[in-house]
């Protein structure tokens, strides 16, 4: 069941320049969030009275779903998970002691707030882009042109598309034959996530690259755009150092992969070395 999705706001940059006096860029920089999307999961599936899942539902019924939650942060939903712990915590004690004869006023334990319900894993869909560079860059000497092919792979594998699809909860049929397209078209539908996803290919571009300088090297980068679909749920774990909760985002799956073949092309002029 979907819950919310949203852009971030965020976009792709520039690629990476050379630094000073020729320094190389990064081989890729940090993933750029670009939207997503969080759902619970069937409540069947993993976890049938996830603590993270109940969390949220106090969100919706209180009105204040995600209005001050950083989804992207670590400790998403923190406070609530750790106030519903406690309150679960009180119910089972007063529980007990009913057993015990005390409390013979409160003979219902329904009657305690925070009984535990029925809900699947709280889990979150992020769409991430970056740029990554053909290592190592290349150089040329003053006025030498150099041809060089540049090759990458694009798309996304059929087993790759079906872990994505069983992350999210999405059946994609028992026909293989264009698995990526209809993946797509849920990502979609089901959680406004926009991107052509198609099936795996390499593609080869040739390039001419001239440096017509008399006296300087002239290095070039060439970059292609990753893109990631990270698939994380959320757990509530002890930390080791201190005895306290704390909630995270685990890892269900990140398929990385590319979607434009066309190559982009940085480049900077430094002294003979």
């Amino acid at each position: 069941m979907l819950i919310r999705n949203q852009n971030t706001g965020l976009s792709l940059p520039r690629a990476p320049e050379f630094g000073f006096d020729g320094a190389w860029p990064p081989v890729a920089i940090d993933w750029v969030p670009l939207s997503w999307a969080l759902f619970l999961a069937d409540p069947s599936d993993r976890d049938p009275d996830s603590v993270a899942g109940t969390a949220l539902s106090h969100k919706l019924e209180s009105g204040l779903l995600l209005r001050t939650e950083d989804v992207l942060g670590d400790d998403f939903l923190c406070t609530d998970i750790i106030e519903i712990l406690q309150r679960r915590a009180d119910r089972a004690s007063i529980i007990k002691l009913l057993g015990r004869g005390a409390f013979k006023d409160l003979d219902d334990p329904a009657r305690i707030p925070d009984s535990p319900a029925a809900h699947g894993e709280l889990r979150r869909v992020v769409r991430s882009t970056r740029w990554r560079r053909k290592d190592p860059v290349t150089q040329l000497p003053p006025g030498v042109t150099h041809e060089m092919t540049h090759s990458v792979t694009t798309g996304l594998s059929v087993e790759h598309s079906q872990k994505l699809a069983d992350s999210l909860g999405l059946s994609l049929g028992g026909n293989l034959l264009g698995i990526q397209a209809t993946l797509s078209g849920q990502l979609q539908q089901e959680f406004g996530l926009k991107l052509d996803i198609t099936s795996q290919e390499q593609h080869s571009t040739t390039l001419t690259l001239t440096n017509p300088s008399d006296t300087l090297c002239r290095v070039f980068a060439l970059w292609h755009v990753d893109q990631r679909i990270s698939v994380d749920v959320l757990t509530v774990s002890t930390s080791r150092k201190r005895s306290e909760l704390r909630s995270a985002w685990e890892p269900r799956g990140s398929p990385e992969f590319v979607v434009d073949s066309d190559p982009y092309l940085t480049f900077a002029e430094i002294g003979r070395t």
